[in-house]
């Protein structure tokens, strides 16, 4: 079974390859410097083998809808002043340990909370502690050009999340990690107060 993105028949919306989480906060939106609202956010890497070809027809044509002479004047190419919703892994020194295996993450997110999703595709029972970066999921995006405070690209909107199989927590970025993967058993110490004798 091929590991490739679609559109779904009955939505329109695009549904990512299965990839594993890396940042999220989809059950509390988080304020972006310089920005006064929060928004929830998603970010996915994708394996070597998945085929994206969808999502980057949709980005282009998103990005042609939005700036049609800067596409026109590069000839068929993504501009250079129009940034790509695709980012490499190795350019990311928090990702460089996945990077061989996972050489392509993006964002999406979105001003209304996304659905999430178990793996029986069901919201029951999904719990924040469940979503980690690591664990291999799938979302459903829209792709949209954007322009602020000079800045032009095209990005993916977030509708809806999928939880697949657990997988190894990711450590990136410093970020909150499980107390298990920091600390293993330990034999009884001495009274530590004894220290300050």
């Amino acid at each position: 079974m091929s590991n490739a993105a679609t559109i779904h028949p009955k939505t329109g919306n695009l549904v990512t390859p299965k990839g594993r989480l890396l940042w999220n906060s989809l059950f509390q939106p988080r304020k972006m410097r310089g920005q006064t609202e929060g928004k929830f956010e998603f970010n996915i890497a994708l394996p070597k083998d998945a085929d994206i070809k969808v999502l980057q027809q949709a980005a282009l044509e998103a990005g042609k809808e939005k700036f049609p002479r800067a596409f026109k004047d590069a000839g068929g190419k993504w501009p250079s002043g129009v940034k790509s919703p695709f980012k490499k892994t190795a350019e990311n020194d928090k990702l460089a340990e996945i990077a061989d295996d996972y050489p392509i993450f993006i964002a999406a997110r979105s001003k209304d909370r996304p659905g999430v999703v178990g793996p029986n595709g069901k919201a029951e029972g999904v719990e924040p502690e469940q979503v980690y970066p690591g664990r291999h999921c799938k979302a459903s995006l829209q792709a949209f050009g954007y322009e602020n405070n000079g800045n032009k690209g095209v990005t993916f909107g977030l509708i809806n999340v999928q939880l697949l199989e657990d997988g190894d927590e990711l450590v990136i970025g410093g970020g909150r990690v499980s107390a298990e993967s920091e600390f293993e058993g330990a034999e009884a110490a001495g009274d530590a107060s004894s220290m300050f004798e």
